[in-house]
C-alpha cells in the first residue's frame, strides 16, 4: 500500500488485484487485476513508476492507465540497479548505464 497525494494505492493480501481510492471522497478510481510488478520506485505527481524483472512501468494513479512502458536494454532481465531524480531516471546493469528523462 502507498499514500501518493489524495490517493491510496492498494493490492490485495492475496496478490491478485489493485486499486486506486481517492482518500477525499472515498470513491474507487480504478480496480483490475494485479499486473506483477517488483517496486514502486518512483512518483512524478501524476505516474506512478514500477520496476519489473523486465522493464519499467509509469501507471497513471487516478486512472490505472499505462501511461509508458521501457523494456530494459540489451534485453537484461533485470537491472543491478535504478536510479531516480527529479527529471528522470537510469538503469544500471553490469557494464552499462542509460538515463532516461
Amino acid at each position: 500500500m502507498a499514500i501518493l497525494g489524495d490517493v491510496a494505492l492498494l493490492r490485495d493480501g492475496a496478490g491478485e488485484t489493485e486499486a486506486a481510492i481517492d482518500l477525499r471522497t472515498g470513491a474507487l478510481l480504478w480496480h483490475r487485476p494485479l499486473v506483477v510488478w517488483v517496486d514502486m520506485i518512483a512518483f512524478d505527481g501524476r505516474n506512478v513508476l514500477f520496476a519489473g524483472s523486465d522493464a519499467v512501468r509509469a501507471v497513471e494513479l487516478r486512472t490505472g492507465s499505462t501511461a509508458w512502458e521501457l523494456r530494459h536494454p540489451d534485453g537484461e532481465t533485470s537491472p543491478a540497479s535504478i536510479a531516480v531524480t527529479d527529471d528522470g531516471f537510469a538503469l544500471m546493469s553490469p557494464g552499462a548505464m542509460t538515463a532516461y528523462n
